[in-house]
């Protein structure tokens, strides 16, 4: 098999990092992201409300607006913080570790996906973008339609 030309996780590597997150926020985070392949700006955007958990799907407002399907695994994610979630004045997904009703920033997200692939010492420095490339990789090797695929990742000057 030809390596594809950018980073991306292996299967192996998904699962190991996925198990050593502990802290249901981070995990609901990085789990979206290796399951949607959500763009971060659109992840620390997301409300309460784009979140459909009895059908199973996100609604990702702006410009690039679609609807996904959540997998088990990042519904069981979401869920998970959801329970967890510390109420907050904000209707915003994803708040500050303490719950303050600020979105995450773009440093703050960085940080949380760096340490934890240094944390299952990964042999680079893992980023948001390693995590989307990840999900492109897997939905590419299911032979998924390239305007699915473009649908689906948010590309909109695809062919």
């Amino acid at each position: 098999m030809i390596e594809p030309p950018f980073l991306h996780l292996t299967p192996e590597q998904s699962r190991t990092l996925l198990s050593s997150i502990t802290n249901p926020r981070d995990k609901a985070i990085i789990t979206l992201i290796l399951h949607t392949g959500i763009f971060m700006r659109e992840l620390t955007a997301l409300t309460q409300k784009d979140i459909d958990l009895q059908n199973r799907t996100l609604i990702i407002q702006g410009k690039r607006e679609r609807k996904l399907s959540l997998s088990s695994q990042a519904h069981d994610a979401i869920t998970a913080w959801l329970h967890r979630r510390p109420d907050s004045q904000s209707d915003l997904l994803f708040t500050t570790n303490r719950g303050k009703p600020r979105q995450l920033s773009d440093t703050a997200m960085d940080r949380l996906v760096r340490n934890y692939g240094r944390s299952v010492n990964l042999p680079f420095k893992l980023n948001c973008q390693i995590l989307r490339n990840t999900y492109g990789l897997h939905l590419a090797s299911e032979e998924t339609d390239i305007a699915k695929l473009s649908y689906i990742l948010g590309i909109t000057d695809a062919p």
